[in-house]
Formats: C-alpha cells, sequence, structure tokens
C-alpha cells in the first residue's frame, strides 16, 4: 500500500524483517516509555503511533499519515 508493507495493530510489534512501517494504538496520548518500558526494545522507527486523541476521534487520510505520521493533539 503506498509503496510500503504495512502491519496494522492494536500493540507495537516486533519488526519481523517484513513490515516497513507498523501503524498502532495502544498507548494514546500516554508517555507509554514509562508506563510499559516492555516496549523499550521494541520502539523504532518503523513503529507509528495513531491515537484517536490527536485526531479528534475523526478518519486520518492514510496516505498522508504515512507520509507524516506526526499528529498534534487536537482540542
Amino acid at each position: 500500500m503506498f509503496g510500503k508493507h504495512i502491519t496494522f495493530s492494536h500493540c507495537p510489534i516486533a519488526w519481523d524483517g517484513y513490515y516497513d512501517i507498523n501503524i498502532h494504538g495502544h498507548f494514546h496520548n500516554t508517555d507509554h516509555r514509562r508506563h510499559e518500558p516492555q516496549y523499550n526494545n521494541i520502539l523504532s522507527d518503523k513503529h507509528k503511533l495513531l491515537a484517536i486523541e490527536y485526531t479528534n476521534y475523526q478518519p486520518v487520510n492514510l496516505e498522508k499519515f504515512i507520509k507524516n505520521p506526526v499528529l498534534e493533539r487536537k482540542s
């Protein structure tokens, strides 16, 4: 999809050598590294958090998100 192998998951998953991007949720808008240190060893630039709090609970254009995965918190 869009020239990338994408894996969608709730929690981030360890890189398996196949996907280019792992789009996941789970952490929402929290400091996940402090609260769930078991993910510290697997998180990398291949992991993109898609927190619905940052999208005002609205749909996201996948192609735009892949190109620029930085979402700003919307109030």
